[in-house]
């Protein structure tokens, strides 16, 4: 059985020196087998902490093994809960949907994606888990 996801998108271009928005709407068809092992996942995450570090990867990405080796480094400092979501995979590419993630490594924390296509300092990071926690 297949569902069909609708999420929403900005694409931003430039042309001729000057910035272009467009606002549209991605439609993709997926089975429904993967949308519940993704809310599986995201069940079990939730129960392992009160918040959770997530580190969108691809395998190509030069960056990803550092920001991931940061994210695991500081969930473990805060015992918080950290996944790496891996956006050449199904599962993936559902939850990078979600978060409108569009270039790796990206760091979201809980539903707030702090870092997109960058890699964020260890500092950095323990200061947005700091502020997360209050």
């Amino acid at each position: 059985m297949f569902s069909f996801l609708s999420f929403p998108a900005s694409i931003t271009t430039t042309h001729l020196g000057k910035p272009y928005i467009y606002e549209v709407s991605i439609n993709w068809k997926i089975n429904e087998r993967l949308i519940n092992n993704y809310f599986k996942v995201v069940e079990e995450m939730g129960e392992k902490g009160s918040l959770t570090i997530k580190v969108f990867t691809l395998k190509t990405c030069p960056n990803c093994p550092r920001a991931k080796k940061i994210g695991r480094e500081v969930a473990e400092k805060f015992n918080v809960g950290f996944m790496e979501i891996d956006v050449g995979t199904p599962e993936g590419q559902i939850e990078g949907l979600m978060y409108q993630v569009m270039s790796t490594p990206s760091i979201a924390i809980d539903d707030e994606v702090v870092a997109r296509g960058e890699v964020l300092t260890k500092e950095e990071l323990e200061k947005r888990v700091r502020e997360k926690l209050g």
